[in-house]
């Protein structure tokens, strides 16, 4: 799988040095099993999405594919809105998983390669 994503190779202006990175979009609900009670099929998808992109990382170098898992908090959407009202948990900002995964796409986050992380405020 890792090979096709490589295709759409992207260059680094200053360096002009291939960059390849892959950024996986995980749930809370692969941790807290008892959120994951009315979505298991979401869960289960997200777990083994997940371990995949740790077998990616394991195989590739980061010097290769810059390979990061995050989990990006906790936002009211219209999919918690058919199971929760507004008021029902502190959300965090729409805003951060967009700015923090801009941040885990660039040189200073290679740190990360293979790793899972919370874009959370809390």
């Amino acid at each position: 799988m890792h090979k096709r994503f490589k295709r759409n190779e992207r260059t680094n202006e200053r360096t002009k040095v291939p960059m390849y990175v892959l950024l996986n979009l995980a749930t809370i609900a692969i941790h807290a099993t008892q959120l994951s009670v009315p979505i298991p099929l979401y869960s289960l998808t997200k777990s083994a999405g997940t371990m995949m992109m740790q077998h990616i990382a394991m195989t590739v170098p980061s010097s290769e594919m810059q390979v990061i898992t995050l989990e990006p908090g906790l936002h009211y959407t219209e999919a918690f809105a058919r199971f929760t009202d507004e008021n029902s948990f502190q959300w965090d900002d729409i805003k951060l998983p967009g700015d923090f995964a801009v941040w885990a796409a660039s040189e200073g986050a290679e740190f990360l390669h293979g790793r899972f992380v919370w874009a959370k405020q809390r």
